[in-house]
């Protein structure tokens, strides 16, 4: 799917130790594409599924154009030209979640395209209340019986108590792994590649070498040069650009993206009904910018730079994505009153095109350094 990046990662990681060339893509009876966070992963495993993370290749857009508007998110477009382009095969199904209005145009055009594969739409709600948790809930069952139709195997109480466990030690591994980023023991670059493969490998496989690469890895224990920043916003998910912020000294303490530290935040907790725990873990986690109480997205946000020490947030928007550009003042608003300055950035999605952004990166840095 994503080629040569990934073989990229892979080779990065195995430099340090942590080989998961065998884990990629593989050691299931199919894979199910995903595109949000808010997209239960545990479901699609223990319907005997590998649930991977759908990317962009970050190209010129040659064909998606003719579907969606150029106006809209390029991260979409992306995926959508690279499944028009052939370079998405190999699916069970495909899972696109109602995040915004991109992710539902999405939605349509893959219907066009993809007609004859599995499809499923989830609808999040914006809410964290009684009534939201319910609803997602039942979206969530439905969602499971439809995957247990096609699936290799029936979804169950165990096979999902047993998915939810798998996927709660992950994201345990991912805090140890911020941990070690914002006590400088790895890099940010290093953790950024970590958290990301982490969406594309057998889980089972990785968990299992990702826990024994960090009880054997002490790396540098001291902190890494430059100016401690938190990276927020929405996605980055190609690895040159986080290499470009280390590059210029932008020491990425806190990666809080929705392909970062956000999308790992908090457990399901098993016992009970497992789909609304799963709406519940899935609903009241670090927040989006699309969810309505944008209070707790200011607080969580707050929270993470006094606890890591931050000197300067980078705040990553991806062109046109309307969220973001819509929580950015308020955000920015309260890292200022909290004496942290705040750099806006606007990516177009496309890999080599990070000349200008290396130059403000820079000068953010030296503002910084002052």
């Amino acid at each position: 799917m994503e080629g040569i990046m990934i073989e990229e990662m892979v080779n990065q990681l195995k430099g340090i130790g942590l080989d998961i060339s065998d884990c990629v893509l593989g050691g299931s009876d199919g894979i199910v594409g995903w595109l949000c966070s808010y997209v239960p992963e545990e479901i699609i495993h223990a319907a005997g599924f590998q649930p991977i993370r759908i990317s962009g290749r970050g190209n010129p857009i040659r064909r998606a154009d003719t579907l969606l508007h150029t106006n809209m998110c390029p991260f979409v477009r992306s995926v959508l030209d690279d499944a028009m382009e052939g370079e998405i095969q190999d699916l069970k199904g495909m899972v696109i979640a109602n995040s915004c209005d991109a992710m539902r145009r999405m939605f349509d055009a893959w219907t066009v395209f993809r007609k004859d594969e599995p499809l499923f739409f989830l609808d999040p709600p914006k809410k964290t209340d009684e009534m939201a948790v319910s609803h997602y809930s039942d979206q969530l069952r439905e969602f499971a019986h439809s995957l247990s139709e096609i699936g290799p195997r029936k979804i169950t109480d165990s096979s999902l108590a047993e998915s939810i466990e798998v996927f709660n030690k992950t994201r345990d591994l991912m805090v140890d792994v911020s941990r070690r980023v914002s006590n400088g023991s790895l890099s940010s670059y290093t953790g950024f590649i970590i958290m990301h493969m982490a969406t594309k490998c057998d889980r089972r496989v990785f968990n299992g070498r990702l826990e024994q690469f960090l009880g054997e890895y002490a790396g540098d224990e001291e902190e890494k040069p430059g100016v401690r920043v938190l990276l927020t916003g929405c996605i980055i998910d190609q690895p040159d650009l986080m290499k470009v912020m280390e590059e210029v000294g932008a020491n990425v303490v806190v990666n809080e993206l929705c392909t970062g530290l956000r999308q790992f935040d908090q457990n399901v907790n098993l016992g009970g009904d497992h789909f609304r725990a799963l709406a519940e873990r899935y609903l009241t986690r670090a927040p989006c910018a699309r969810m309505m109480d944008s209070k707790l997205r200011e607080a969580y946000l707050t929270n993470l730079a006094g606890e890591n020490r931050i000197d300067g947030v980078i705040y990553y928007i991806i062109k046109f994505c309307d969220h973001y550009m819509w929580d950015f003042p308020t955000t920015k608003e309260a890292f200022e009153g909290m004496g942290i300055p705040v750099l806006d950035v606007e990516g177009e999605y496309i890999k080599g095109s990070h000349g200008p952004l290396k130059t403000r990166l820079q000068a953010f840095v030296e503002s910084l350094q002052d």
